[in-house]
């Protein structure tokens, strides 16, 4: 978050300087840009004078919205239904009578019932294979979505067709599979120059340009062995 913020208002460091024709002063501390994360967990203290709790996967106000396992070793899904059409669609799928438990008729009932309900999903859930799940429930209106390993997002349809997913053919290593940048314009393309610089390749240029070592120096440095 500290690098993210850094580079925002450095960019906004330079516009201020354009418009304004004078520099800007940046003050940046990493322990508030963390806090700036969790905003509203501070407001909530200041608010209620109660220390908020870690929630885990849960939401304050919707139920069910957890990750839930499934088949295969550490295999999850992350299921939501955050309204009652959602619901309805959800526990008609999973059925075993559970849209006409009274203890899930309403957001509140959910609310309130929340551990019986990811009990009962779970059940659902435990033996089906993740991607299955979440085609089946994507396609009936029911956010879901597959906690993907690093082979699952190389391999991800999608990231490729969006062109975040990209193969490099390098003559030291071979084909590297690595991320794209992740920002797109519709007017313009970026191009990532992707660079597997070998080990010692600048020293030279910072000794010379750097240090200041002259050309002799750095020969003698070479020729005894110091620069291998």
């Amino acid at each position: 978050m500290s690098g993210v913020l850094c580079a925002i208002i450095i960019i906004s460091g330079v516009l201020y300087r354009d418009r304004q024709k004078k520099g800007a002063f940046i003050d940046l501390a990493q322990s508030e840009a963390t806090a700036f994360m969790i905003g509203a967990n501070l407001m909530e203290a200041a608010a209620s004078g109660k220390d908020p709790q870690p929630v885990g996967n849960g939401a304050p106000g919707v139920a069910p919205h957890d990750c839930y396992p499934c088949k295969g070793e550490d295999r999850w899904c992350v299921i939501a239904a955050e309204n009652n059409q959602q619901w309805s669609a959800l526990a008609q799928i999973i059925g075993g009578g559970l849209n006409h438990d009274t203890r899930f008729m309403t957001a509140d009932n959910r609310l309130q019932h929340r551990d019986e309900l990811n009990a009962a999903i779970t059940r659902w859930t435990r033996d089906k294979d993740a991607y299955e799940i979440v085609n089946q429930l994507q396609r009936a209106g029911v956010p879901c979505g597959v906690v993907q390993t690093g082979e699952d997002l190389t391999n991800d349809t999608h990231l490729k067709e969006r062109g975040f997913i990209v193969a490099v053919d390098n003559p030291r290593l071979g084909k590297v599979v690595l991320p794209n940048f992740p920002l797109q314009f519709a007017n313009a393309k970026l191009t990532r120059r992707w660079e597997f610089p070998v080990l010692g390749r600048d020293t030279e240029t910072v000794l010379r340009n750097v240090v200041g070592y002259d050309a002799e120096r750095i020969a003698t440095l070479k020729n005894e062995g110091v620069l291998e």
